[in-house]
C-alpha cells in the first residue's frame, strides 16, 4: 500500500471518529481565514497599495475569470449531485469514468481558454493601460494611473500569463474535492483553502527573505505554489478512494447531465464574473494604489459575508427545500423565511454597526505595517465604510435567491442577478464619477455653512449632477465603486423581496403576525443606538485616554468599543433575539464536549 493511501486511510477513520462533523469543519475554515488574513498582511506590508500591486491584482483577475466560469458554478449545481447519485445507484467505477471523463473534458476547456487568454493578454494590456478602447465606449476620460508605461504592460502581461497555471490546478483540484465530498469526505474540503493559503504565505516567506530580488514576480509564484498546495493535500484521499479505470473519454449519461445542469449556473457566474472583472479594470484606472485599496477592503467585508450568506445559508438550504415540498400554502417555508430573515438581522446589523465604527482600527491592525501607510489605511478604511451595507444586503438577497431555488424557481433569481449586475457596473461606473469631485464637495459645503444666505442653490444642485458624467482626479472615487455595488445589491434585495412575496404570499403572514415589522423596527433602532453610543466611546477614548499610535492601545481601543457595542446591542434587542435564538439549546449542544462523565 502506497504512503499516500495510508495517509488518506488514516484520515478517514479520524473524520468518522467526530462527534460533530461541522465543528471541525468551522474550526478549519476559521484556520483557513486566519491564514488568508496574514497572507493580506504580508502583501500589504511588503507592498502597500503600490501601482505593482494594482497590477498584480488586475493580472490576477483574468485567471479567476477562468476558474470561476469553467468550475465555480459547477461543483456544487452539477458535479456534486450527480457524483451522489451515482454512488447511491451505480457502482464506484461507473463514478471513476464519469470523473476521468470529466475531468479530460475540463482539462480541454482550460486548454482552450488558456490559449485564447494567453493571445489576448497583451490587447486586454494596452487596453486597460490606454483607456481608449475600453473606456472611449463608455465616453469616459479616466485619469490613468502612472502604471500606463511600457513597464507596467509588460509586467502584466508577464504576471497574467504566468498566473495562468492556477486556474488549470485549482479547477482540477477543485473536480477531485467534488468526487471526495461526494463520499462525504469533507475534512478535504476544508483543508484545502487552508493549504492554498498557508502555501501562499510560505512562498512569500521564502522569496523576501532568500529571493527579494524578485519582487512583485513572487505573488505570481505564491499563487502557483498554493494551488499546488490546494492540490497535493486532497491527493490522500483520492488515492484512497478512486477506483482504477481505463483513462478515455465518454460521453454518458452521467457526463451529459452534469454539464446539463451545469449551464444555468455558468450563465449565470458569467454575467456576475464579467461584473467582477469591470470593477476590478474601473478601480485599476482610478489611480496608483486605488485597486489595492478596493481590493484590501473587499478582503475584510469578506469574512462576514461569508459568515452569513454563505456558512449559514448553506446550512438553511436543505430546510428551506424541506419546508418547501410540505404543504401547497408554503406556510411552513414563511414562517423558516421570517425565521432566517430574523437572524441574519440580527446579527448583520450587528456586524455591519462595528464595521462602520472600527473600520479605522480593523485596517490598522491587519494590514498596518510595513509599506501599508497612513495614506493607504485613511483610503482603505473609506472604502471599507461602504461596503458595510453589503454585509446585510449580500445575506438577505442570497436568501431570497435560495428561497426561490427551494420552489423550483430559477428562471426570477437569474434576471434578477443579470439586472443587478447592469445595475453595478452603471452605479460603479456614475459613483466613481461623483466621488472623484470629493473635493468639490466639502468647498461646496464651506461655502454653505460659512454663508448659507448667500450660498447658490440652484448652482451648486446642476453642478453636483455633472459629477455622475464627468471624471475628476480626487482618490476617494474609488469608495464610490464600493457604493456603487452596495446600491446594486440593496436593489436585488427590494425586487427579489417583491417578486418572492408576490409567488408565495408574504403580506397575509405578515398581517397575521404583525410583531416581525415590530422586531425589525426594533432592531434598526437597536443598531441606531449602539452605533451612537459606540462612535463617542470610540472618539473619547481615541482623543484623551489612549495613544492609538502604539498597537497594544489600538488593539485595546478596538476590544473595548467592540465590546461596549455588542453589549448595547444585545441589550437593546434582548426582546427580538430570544424569540429567534434559544440558548438553551446550545447550552446542551457544548455541555456534551465540557461536561462529560
Amino acid at each position: 500500500m502506497s504512503p499516500l493511501r495510508k495517509i488518506g486511510i488514516f484520515i478517514e477513520k479520524v473524520e468518522e471518529r467526530v462527534g460533530t462533523a461541522s465543528l471541525l469543519l468551522m474550526i478549519l475554515m476559521l484556520i483557513g481565514k486566519a491564514a488568508g488574513f496574514f497572507k493580506l498582511h504580508l502583501i500589504a506590508r511588503f507592498f502597500g497599495i503600490s501601482t505593482e500591486l494594482d497590477v498584480f491584482w488586475a493580472a490576477f483577475a483574468l485567471p479567476d475569470f477562468i476558474f470561476s466560469l469553467l468550475v465555480v458554478g459547477t461543483v456544487n449545481a452539477a458535479l456534486i449531485p450527480v457524483f451522489i447519485k451515482i454512488l447511491k445507484k451505480e457502482e464506484k467505477k461507473v463514478l471513476s469514468q464519469t470523473l476521468t471523463s470529466v475531468l479530460l473534458i475540463l482539462v480541454a476547456l482550460l486548454i482552450l481558454f488558456g490559449t485564447v487568454f494567453y493571445f489576448l493578454i497583451p490587447f486586454v494590456a494596452h487596453a486597460l493601460f490606454s483607456g481608449q478602447e475600453i473606456w472611449g465606449v463608455i465616453r469616459l476620460d479616466p485619469v490613468l494611473s502612472e502604471a500606463s508605461t511600457e513597464e507596467y504592460i509588460q509586467l502584466y502581461i508577464t504576471l497574467s500569463r504566468m498566473m495562468l497555471a492556477s486556474p488549470f490546478i485549482l479547477s482540477v483540484s477543485s473536480i477531485l474535492g467534488a468526487y471526495l465530498q461526494s463520499h462525504k469526505r469533507f475534512l478535504y474540503a476544508s483543508l484545502a483553502p487552508v493549504a492554498y493559503n498557508v502555501g501562499i504565505l510560505a512562498a512569500i516567506g521564502f522569496f523576501t527573505f532568500f529571493a527579494p530580488q524578485f519582487g512583485i514576480y513572487s505573488l505570481g509564484y505564491a499563487v502557483i505554489f498554493g494551488s499546488l498546495c490546494h492540490l497535493l493535500i486532497q491527493l490522500p484521499g483520492i488515492f484512497a478512494l478512486y477506483t482504477p479505470t481505463p483513462i478515455r473519454l465518454t460521453l454518458s449519461k452521467h457526463v451529459r447531465e452534469i454539464f446539463k445542469l451545469s449551464i444555468p449556473r455558468v450563465l449565470g457566474l458569467t454575467v456576475e464574473q464579467f461584473a467582477v472583472l469591470f470593477n476590478t479594470f474601473l478601480s485599476f484606472t482610478l489611480g496608483a494604489g486605488a485597486l489595492s485599496a478596493f481590493s484590501f477592503a473587499n478582503s475584510l467585508r469578506a469574512l462576514p459575508v461569508d459568515l452569513l450568506s454563505g456558512s449559514f445559508l448553506q446550512a438553511m438550504f436543505p430546510h428551506l427545500n424541506e419546508a418547501a415540498q410540505k404543504d401547497d400554502d408554503k406556510e411552513e417555508l414563511k414562517v423558516l423565511y421570517f425565521r432566517a430573515l430574523m437572524l441574519i438581522l440580527i446579527v448583520g446589523i450587528l456586524l455591519m454597526v462595528l464595521v462602520l465604527i472600527l473600520r479605522m482600527p480593523i485596517v490598522r491592525i491587519i494590514f498596518g505595517a510595513g509599506r501599508f501607510s497612513w495614506s493607504a489605511t485613511v483610503v482603505t478604511s473609506f472604502v471599507l465604510a461602504f461596503f458595510a451595507p453589503t454585509i446585510l444586503f449580500q445575506a438577505i438577497a442570497s436568501l431570497n435567491i435560495r428561497t426561490f431555488y427551494a420552489i423550483n424557481n430559477t428562471k426570477v433569481p437569474f434576471a434578477i442577478s443579470a439586472v443587478g449586475v447592469v445595475l453595478s457596473i452603471l452605479f460603479s461606473v456614475f459613483f466613481t464619477n461623483f466621488f472623484s469631485h470629493y473635493h468639490d464637495f466639502t468647498r461646496l459645503f464651506s461655502d454653505f455653512t460659512s454663508n448659507p444666505i448667500a450660498f447658490d442653490y440652484i448652482g451648486s444642485i446642476i453642478s453636483m449632477f455633472s459629477w455622475f458624467i464627468i471624471r475628476n482626479q480626487s482618490f476617494a472615487a474609488v469608495a464610490g465603486l464600493a457604493f456603487g455595488l452596495s446600491c446594486a445589491l440593496f436593489f436585488e434585495v427590494v425586487v427579489s423581496l417583491a417578486l418572492l412575496s408576490r409567488q408565495i404570499k408574504f403580506t397575509p403572514f405578515i398581517r397575521k403576525n404583525e410583531y416581525i415589522l415590530n422586531d425589525i423596527y426594533l432592531l434598526v433602532a437597536s443598531g441606531l443606538g449602539s452605533m451612537g453610543i459606540g462612535y463617542i466611546v470610540f472618539r473619547t477614548l481615541d482623543e484623551f485616554v489612549l495613544n492609538t499610535a502604539y498597537t497594544f492601545q489600538l488593539i485595546v481601543l478596538t476590544v473595548i468599543v467592540g465590546i461596549v457595542i455588542s453589549s448595547v446591542y444585545i441589550f437593546l434587542s434582548k426582546n427580538v433575539w430570544r424569540k429567534y435564538i434559544i440558548i438553551e439549546k446550545y447550552k446542551k449542544y457544548f455541555s456534551r464536549y465540557f461536561h462529560r462523565k
